[in-house]
Parts: C-alpha cells; structure tokens; sequence
C-alpha cells in the first residue's frame, strides 16, 4: 500500500504505543487488528516495527478512530491499562522486571519518553515509595487531545501490573486538552501488606472473648485472659505472614531468577546479532578493501566470489556479467563447486527475462531471495526452474552488480550444504557489498579504457596540438578581425558627423585662399602703383599708396593663419582617425592615457559641440604601457555610449587619478537617462544592446571588457536609471608581459 509521508514524520515513535496493538489483538484478534490499523492509513507490519515512526496527528487519530471503531468512548484508557503486558515491552519486559520496579520505571520513563515523543516536554515533580508525580506539556504547533490523555493515565495506572502488583490509580488535577496551560497527573500504587494475617488473627480473637465474656455472669474471661487470647490470635496470624510471604518472596525470586534467565537469553542472543552483524560488516570491509586496490575485472570477481564463500559463510557463490549490446547475463565465473563450472559458463540469461524476480533484480535492481515455494509456483520461468534443478539448492540471494544506474551483472550465493536460512541481515549485507564491488569493476573498466586509449596517444597528441594551433591562430586572426569591424562599425556610424566635421575647417580654408587670392592680387597692384608713384613729386599719394599696401599685406597674414588652423584642425582630425582605424599592433607602446581619451573626444566633437560640457580632471602624466589602438577604442565606444545616453543638454565627467601599487584609474561618468536594474547584470554580454536596431551591433562593452582584461585591468559600470552612468576602468602602469626589443622605448602621445 501507499504511505503518506504525512502521516509517518519522526514524531512519535511507534512502541511510545505497542499497548493499543497489544489490547485490541489480545481483545478482538490479529485479523481484526489488521483490519483497524488499514483504517488509519498505515500497516501493522509498519507499526509493529519499534525504528519506524508516525506523525502526532496520526497518533491522535489512530485514538479516536480506535473509539469510532469499538464504540466505546473509554477505549483509550483500557488499551492504555496494556502497558503492563509483556508484549507491550518486548524482551525489555524482563530486564525491568529483574531489576526495576514501579517507581524506578516511571521515573525512567519521565526521562526518555522525550526520545520517543517529541510532540511534548515531560517533567518529573515528585516521586515517593508509591507516589509520583509528572507534568506533560505540549510544544508549539501540536494540539493537545483528551483521547491522548485517557490513554496516558491507563498506561500509568496499568504499569504496576508488570510486576504483579493491583493496578495503580492516577488522577489528573489540570489537563492542556481542557485549557490548562499543561497536564498534570498524579499516580499512586500499592503493595501486598506484610501483617495481613496478624491482623486478621487479631480480629478473630475477639469473638472467644466477646462469646466467653456474655457467657461468663461469674467473671470467668479477664483481662489476663483476654490478652493472652489476643496474643495468640496475632502470633498464629504472624506465622501464617511469615509463611505466606515466605512463599510470596521465593515466588518472586523465582519469577525474578527466570526473568534474570530470560534476560540473559536475550542478551545472549542480541549478542551473536550484533557479533554477526560486526563479522559481517568486517568481512564487507575486507572484500571492498581488497577490491578496490586491484585494477582488473577478473581478478575482482575471483576475489569476490572467494571471500563471499570464506568471509560471509555462504557455501557457494556465482557471478555474471551484463551485455548490454547482446542483451544477455553471462561469462559465468563460480566459487565453492567445480561440478558447475561448465554450466555457469555457458549460461545465458536474457536481459528482459520475464519474471516477477527478474523485474525486481534486473530491472528495479533490488536484492531478493529466491526460495523453492516461489520455483514451484506458477510465476516462474522455465529458465528459472531450470537453474534450480541442476544447482540443487534450496534458496540462493541473488543482488545486481550496479553502478551509476547501469546493470553490470548479478551476483549470487547459496547456502546448498548447511541448509541454513538466508537471513534479511544477509541479503542487506550482500546488496551493499555487491554496490561497492560494483563500483570497482567500473573503476577497473574505466582504468583499461584508458590503457587502450594511451597506446596511440602520443601520435594523436601531435596531431591534435597541430589542429589546436592552427585553431588558434584562425581565432586570434578572427578576434582581431571582429575588433576592427566594431571599429568601423563605429566609425560608419559617426562617418556623417565626421565629414561634417572635417568639411567645416576645409571650407574655411578653401573660402580663405580665395580671400588671399584677392589680397595677393591688391597687394601686386598696390605694389606697381608704389613703383609709379615713386616718380612723381606728390609725396601725399605715395604714403597713401604706401598705407593701403601695408593693410593688404596685413589682411593676407590674417587669412593665412586662418587657412593653416583649419588645415591644422584637420590634420589632427585625420591623424586621429588614422590612429583609431589602424589595426592592432602587436607590441604594447608606452604612452600618455589622456591621449586616447582626446582622440576620442576629437573624432566625437561634432556630437558634444554646443549640447555636452565635458569636465576633464588630469592628476596622472606618468606614461603606462598598452595597445594605443586598442585604448583608443575602449574610451571612443564608452564616450559614445554616455553622449547618447544624453537626449538634449548635458555633462561628462572624465577623472584620471592614481589607484595605488602601480595602477592607473580613469573615470567617464554621465549625467544621461541610465540603465535599468534588469539590464545592468547584461551590459558586458555579447549582442545586448538598449539601442534602436540598426545604432549598435552589441558588442561594443563586450570588447572594451575584453581589451581592458587583457591589459591586465578590470572594468566596472555603476548607473542609475534617470540619473547617469559612471564606468571605471582601473589598468597597470606595466604590463606583466616584457615589450619586444623593436618597441622597447617607443612612446605615443605628447606631454
């Protein structure tokens, strides 16, 4: 049947009540139990096992279902009265009745019920010669029953029968069920009295006297008579004490001297248990270590098959292996008995073998004992029936071989010349052996694969490395390759803005040259008119011709200056994006970190001019080494992500400061709309983008992520959604790796 995990949590242990099971079979009969425990949910054979456990709540309805169930509302309290029957404690029935006794027994009890119920809290008050009291108070989230409390005062009331002694009485004075805060139960027993007889004798000799006294008008009775009477009532009933607990306490000790006996038997027997169970689990022990350390199959099972015989005290023991690509068991290796060694050989047991044993061990992979009531039933095969027949056994175990849910074969073993019952300690001894046995023929396996795959494996090294090689560079030729297209991905973005920016200072000089073609062409004039006017006398019109040639030499300067800085603006916008278009260079080159930084500031200045004030704040002029091609990549994209980042007016920060232990620090922050919470984990992934499509390929952050680290550096991004974004980079002043001789000295950018 199905449990209910619900209904089994570890709360009460199941002998906390053996006494219910023990009264309703002692009253109604086992069948009638079976058929009141199926009410509840659960199994008897589940609930007669003391290691199993149950939930509070089905303790209390395993009570109130006992009272639906006989109709009886003081049900509980009688079963409770079964906790001085002796099957209600089992073999510990007679360790306690040798050496306990009422008192010393509930006290125990107050100490490790705890142990057993772990639904409430248990405290001793008092305990006396035949008086104690305890106090019973429920946990936080266990709801306290009264069915529960009827059944503690029967137990309590029905220990002292255990010793032979009248049922004791217990009385509750508060009880939780009913309000209390916690249940309190007092509990008072008795013992035979020692003077019953005296006593008795004592009464009866008062009749003579009263008889003789009504009789007697001449005062035959006196107080010497009545004494002595008396005297002899009380002696002949103190006699009769003596002998009768004279025969009580040789009764006693003798029950004491066969519970002492029965004790004894136990212990004796729960020894060779345990010592069986020891020499098992040693022999297992033994047979792992000594598999463990050997590397080939053969020598495993020849080992396992020896030691399961010699060390486990099987008389037999077979073993054989799956063949998942034939679909069968066989390659049967056997131990104990070489008249079989033919047939195990050449035995093949299918895979799919269809049998109720076959399901449970070849495809449940569970250990099970196959025993001649089942060969002789309908459910088994002829290949079964066959195996018995020719090995002649009785019952054998049979477990498979199973590692990381793969079959690896089965194994099995008999007991054929000692006729000795195959125990369950047995199977589960043999199941876990054969799980660690099977775990060394996967290592073994595993080890001669390996052995196989050395042999041609240098050869496959080389040609692997070359493949590898080869791989590598077409890698790094690709990486470079896609570097360089983000490059000019970006530089396609920007080209409308850059020809406007570079057709602005050539205008300007082509519209200049055309002025100083003017100025030139007045300067030559105003020349021949000096040279006329230096033959006539009028000294007026020839300082006036005079002054007007100084002016257009004057207007010629002007224009010149003009010309050269728009040419000049526009050598340095060239030389910039000749710089950032390069492809990488090799070597790493000492340089200027501001340098970078206003090369990009310099190909972007048609996107900041008139709309973003850029804040610059330089506290670092020590030249570092890097790829200057690379850098100026890394700080174009992140200053083209912060000025589109701004949608109208706005500001970029940019610091560059010492971070310590030879490091460089460089900060671009902005003041633009930020990134949202959910996209920030994203921002260095490859392809993410929060642009439209068609304005970024996704992988700008991924390459300046992967430029600044392989500088040795790392990159961090910090933002705010409607408040801006801050990037900082942090990179070594030296690279670990040493410059080459052709670029050792080499420096980029001005000071």
């Amino acid at each position: 049947m199905t449990i209910d995990e619900s209904r089994t949590r570890p709360e009460v242990n199941c002998r906390a009540f053996n006494c219910i099971l023990v009264y309703v079979e002692e009253t109604y009969g086992r069948k009638a139990l079976e058929e009141f425990i199926l009410r509840t949910g659960l199994s008897l054979d589940y609930l007669q096992d003391q290691n199993h456990w149950v939930s509070w709540s089905y303790y209390c309805d395993l009570l109130e279902t006992l009272v639906a169930w006989t109709g009886d509302p003081s049900i509980p309290y009688k079963a409770g009265t079964y906790s001085g029957h002796k099957k209600s404690w089992g073999y510990l029935y007679y360790v306690f009745y040798a050496f306990g006794n009422v008192g010393s027994i509930l006290k125990k009890a107050v100490e490790i019920v705890p142990r057993f119920n772990k639904a409430a809290e248990w405290e001793l008050i008092s305990l006396q010669k035949n008086k104690c009291t305890f106090r019973i108070r429920m946990k936080q989230g266990y709801q306290a029953k009264r069915v529960c409390c009827e059944s503690r005062m029967g137990q309590a009331e029905g220990l002292p029968r255990a010793f032979g002694m009248p049922m004791g009485k217990a009385r509750e004075t508060q009880c939780q069920a009913l309000g209390a805060d916690s249940c309190v139960c007092e509990v008072s027993w008795l013992n035979r009295p020692q003077r019953l007889f005296a006593f008795i004798g004592v009464l009866l000799g008062f009749f003579p006297i009263f008889i003789l006294a009504r009789g007697s008008s001449g005062g035959l009775i006196g107080y010497p008579e009545a004494f002595f009477i008396l005297l002899t009532g009380y002696l002949a009933g103190r006699l009769l004490d003596y002998r009768s607990t004279e025969k009580e306490n040789a009764r006693i000790n003798q029950e004491q001297t066969d519970a002492l006996e029965e004790s004894v038997k136990i212990i004796e027997s729960k020894y060779l248990e345990l010592k069986k169970a020891h020499d098992g689990l040693f022999a297992q022990h033994e047979i792992s270590q000594s598999v463990t350390s050997i590397l080939r199959v053969d020598e495993i099972l020849n080992i396992l098959l020896r030691m399961v015989v010699e060390r486990l005290g099987f008389d037999r023991s077979i073993v054989l292996i799956a063949d998942e690509k034939t679909g069968v068991l066989g390659q049967g290796h056997i131990y104990g008995d070489d008249s079989l060694n033919d047939f195990i050989a050449t035995i093949k047991v299918p895979l799919d073998l269809n049998s109720p044993m076959a399901e449970k061990v070849l495809k449940k992979k569970q250990g099970q004992v196959v025993t001649l009531d089942f060969i002789e039933g309908e459910e088994a095969t002829e290949l079964e029936k066959r195996i018995f027949e020719i090995t002649k056994t009785k019952e054998y175990v049979i477990v498979p071989l199973v590692s990381k849910g793969r079959l690896l074969g089965i194994l099995s073993a008999d007991k054929l010349r000692s006729g000795r019952k195959i125990t369950e300690e047995e199977k589960v001894l043999m199941v876990s052996l054969a799980n660690q046995v099977a775990m060394a023929i996967e290592n073994a396996r595993s080890f001669k694969t390996i052995e196989e795959l050395n042999v041609n494996l240098e050869k496959k090294v080389e040609e692997r490395t070359h493949e590898l090689q080869s791989s590598l560079q077409e890698l790094k030729e690709a990486q470079e390759q896609l570097i360089h297209s983000e490059k000019m991905s970006s530089l396609g973005h920007l080209f409308s803005g850059l020809a406007h920016e570079i057709n602005n200072p050539v205008n300007f000089a082509y519209n200049g040259i055309a002025a100083l073609r003017n100025s030139i062409q007045k300067i030559y004039d105003l020349s021949r008119q000096c040279v006329e006017s230096a033959n006539e006398p009028s000294e007026e019109k020839t300082r006036a011709v005079q002054g007007r040639l100084l002016e257009a030499i004057q207007e010629a300067g002007r224009l010149m200056e003009i010309i050269g800085t728009g040419l000049n603006r526009t050598r340095s916008l060239v030389s910039d994006l000749k710089h950032f278009a390069r492809k990488d260079q090799r070597d790493p080159e000492f340089l200027l970190i501001q340098s970078p930084i206003q090369s990009a500031l310099t190909i972007l200045n048609h996107e900041i001019t008139g709309r973003i004030a850029v804040h610059k704040e330089i506290n670092f002029t020590d030249r570092i080494q890097g790829h200057p091609d690379q850098l100026n990549q890394v700080f174009m994209n992140i200053l083209h992500n912060a000025i589109q980042a701004i949608p109208e007016k706005g500001n970029i920060w940019i610091y560059v400061e010492p971070a310590g232990q030879g490091e460089v620090r460089v900060r671009i922050r902005d003041d633009g709309i930020g990134i949202r919470p959910g996209d920030l984990s994203k921002v260095f992934e490859p392809f993410f983008t929060t642009k439209k499509r068609g304005q970024g390929t996704g992988l700008g952050m991924s390459i300046c992520q992967r430029i600044i680290e392989n500088h040795g550096g790392r990159i961090e991004l910090t933002s705010e959604a409607g408040r801006g974004t801050e990037v900082t980079m942090t990179l070594p002043v030296r690279l670990n790796r040493p410059l080459s001789s052709a670029s050792e000295g080499r420096t980029v950018g001005k000071d």
